[in-house]
């Protein structure tokens, strides 16, 4: 699973790269998550890890992912959904 999530931002990374080839140089794209980033919202959790906002949101609810509210949004800390993967790999 963890494999699957570093494919998944290597693609993202990669897919972000090419829309802003011809804007910026390759050192001024954003990496996936933003590199400084330690909180992401529940959409960009959910488009890391391929599952649904709802899905993020129920492990959320349910006390599965840990999360953190920022004033009225939620915000998923990076360290917190890789531990996540982690613990939910198949074996």
């Amino acid at each position: 699973m963890l494999d699957h999530l570093q494919e998944r931002s290597q693609a993202m990374r990669e897919m972000e790269r090419d829309r802003h080839v011809s804007e910026a140089s390759p050192a001024a794209v954003p990496e996936w998550p933003r590199s400084n980033a330690i909180a992401i919202s529940v959409d960009e959790a959910s488009e890391m890890v391929g599952v649904s906002k709802s899905t993020i949101r129920r492990e959320i609810d349910r006390g599965r992912l840990k999360a953190v509210r920022v004033g009225r949004r939620v915000r998923v800390r990076v360290s917190e959904l890789k531990a996540y993967v982690e613990r939910n790999e198949q074996r």
